[in-house]
């Protein structure tokens, strides 16, 4: 398994991939994931950052 590529199963490589039957609630899980990091990021440095990854 791990990175082996099934194209009956998964069409789409790379972030696509995650467009599984359960696409909608992988996708709401990681973007919480990824607020509630960058919540954290911003409360440790006091810092926060731009979509392109530089500190503003």
């Amino acid at each position: 398994m791990g990175l082996s590529y099934a194209p009956e199963r998964r069409p789409h490589t790379g972030s696509a991939a995650a467009r599984a039957p359960s696409y909608s609630d992988r996708a709401s899980r990681t973007s919480s994931m990824f607020r509630s990091a960058h919540a954290l990021i911003v409360r440790i440095t006091g810092t926060r950052l731009s979509p392109s990854g530089v500190s503003a």
